[in-house]
């Protein structure tokens, strides 16, 4: 009765893994790496970097931008002054607290992380690649769409913050393979 226990719990696990491993590879078009596979290393930076920009913005009531008070929207990518404030640096004395907003882990081979050029912070994917992002610069609690896909049927977005991956290709323009944070 006890070996049959045993292997009856044996089996039970063994099950369980074969389940959770199964959940783990199923194909999902969610924030794809162009293989069907959902990169949640990338999807965890885009969350990150979005709660940084949101958490200086409260702070500091304006985005950590060159130009805060532009009409419209802002285009950057995850490079320079924007991603300085938000590592804690007080750059440009628009830090003054040196609260640090984000905690990235720092690149391997200018990849996957943060890394010094020069000068500049930056911040790049996986693949190498700057992120994009896009604040609401004119406090209409929207921004343009720039998924050209959906942009005849959705030209903008119910966001003040939206940020981008161009994917395993590097062309932000080829949406198929791009990592987006809406």
């Amino acid at each position: 009765m006890n070996g049959c226990a045993s292997l009856r719990k044996a089996a039970l696990i063994l099950l369980s893994l074969i389940f959770v491993f199964g959940l783990l590879t199923v194909p999902t078009r969610c924030g794809s790496d162009g293989q069907g596979y959902i990169n949640l290393n990338v999807l965890g930076v885009l969350i990150t970097l979005r709660q940084g920009l949101r958490s200086y913005e409260l702070e500091y009531d304006r985005y950590p931008v060159d130009q805060p008070n532009t009409t419209g929207e802002v285009k950057t990518t995850s490079r320079g002054l924007l991603l300085s404030l938000l590592i804690g640096e007080n750059s440009q004395g628009l830090n003054k607290k040196g609260i640090k907003f984000c905690e990235l882990k720092m690149a391997k081979k200018q990849r996957d992380g943060v890394w010094l050029d020069g000068q500049e912070w930056v911040l790049s994917d996986r693949w190498g690649q700057e992120y994009q992002i896009f604040l609401d610069g004119d406090d209409d609690g929207r921004i343009a769409n720039p998924d050209l896909r959906e942009s005849a049927q959705k030209p903008t977005l119910p966001f003040e913050i939206a940020i981008f991956s161009a994917g395993p290709d590097g062309d932000p323009a080829t949406w198929e393979d791009n990592i987006k944070s809406w």
